[in-house]
């Protein structure tokens, strides 16, 4: 089988060495602002070097240094090795405090500058991408990178199914059930990449976002934290400990503006212990401000 990354080679042409020759020769006459003033930095390049291997290894050093590959390998490789959002964003505060961000910060402008103004214009003009291309690669990440329901429910925080099954529908009614039901086991449905974000955004985003901060690694890791918790204790502490209290405003939350402005009118079952970030977000709203807010 091929990997998704090897189905997008093979629709964009890069193993295609004219191409790929083509790509660079654009990319250096963009840079330059002429093919003679490119092929004069070569020529220079060659002839300050003593001979044809060591012409190579500058090449070499040249091309990684004008595509910024060290900086660009640093940025990805959080990416590359998370198996799952909570380690993209352990790798992500991991990156922020090593000396390596320093490299990527230093050099931020040049690097969005360049691929921006060089590397993209150099790259659609040799490869050709219509619309449709980018389409089909992007379904095809969606639909090669996947996860599993069951991985995703214990990243979540619920061990079980039943009340991780319960908020699913709350949140997407019956959008996942043939997911929850696929295989004849439970919760052992595949999600495209796509819909693992709708899902993990939908339990943790809070009430007023749209979407995942990948800027904010650390409060998202405070989140899936929090969602390992039993959330009726963190409200309970909002209200000094007053159940009776907490339960009157969680009874009354179908007139929250804001909840209504989520959800409509749907209702949700009171008694649940576990309950979303998503959710708590908008009772922890509706405790500070009191009624109709």
């Amino acid at each position: 089988m091929k990997s998704p990354l090897s189905k997008i080679n093979q629709k964009l042409g890069v193993s295609d060495t004219a191409k790929n020759i083509g790509f660079i020769e654009r990319f250096y006459i963009k840079k330059y602002g002429s093919r003679e003033k490119a092929e004069l930095v070569f020529k220079q390049l060659e002839e300050a070097s003593e001979n044809e291997e060591a012409f190579q290894l500058a090449l070499q050093e040249k091309f990684k240094a004008d595509f910024h590959y060290k900086e660009l390998r640093l940025i990805t490789k959080p990416f590359k090795k998370a198996k799952n959002l909570t380690g993209l964003m352990r790798n992500l505060v991991g990156f922020k405090v090593s000396n390596k961000s320093v490299v990527v910060k230093n050099n931020i402008n040049k690097i969005s500058e360049d691929y921006n103004d060089l590397i993209k214009p150099a790259f659609e003009e040799t490869y050709n991408i219509s619309d449709k291309t980018r389409k089909d690669i992007i379904n095809d990440i969606n639909q090669n990178v996947t996860f599993n329901i069951a991985n995703t429910r214990k990243e979540l925080g619920y061990p079980h199914p039943i009340t991780f099954n319960y908020w699913l529908k709350y949140f997407f009614d019956s959008k996942f059930d043939n997911k929850l039901n696929e295989n004849k086991s439970k919760n052992s449905g595949k999600l495209t990449l796509f819909e693992y974000i709708e899902i993990v955004s939908a339990f943790i985003l809070s009430y007023d976002e749209e979407k995942l901060k990948f800027s904010k690694p650390k409060e998202i890791l405070k989140r899936l934290k929090l969602q390992q918790k039993t959330q009726k204790q963190v409200l309970k502490e909002l209200t000094n400990n007053n159940y009776s209290y907490l339960k009157e405003k969680l009874e009354d939350l179908q007139y929250s503006k804001t909840y209504k402005a989520k959800f409509g009118d749907k209702p949700y079952d009171v008694t649940k212990r576990k309950i979303p970030y998503s959710l708590v977000s908008i009772i922890k709203e509706h405790i500070k401000n009191g009624y109709l807010k």
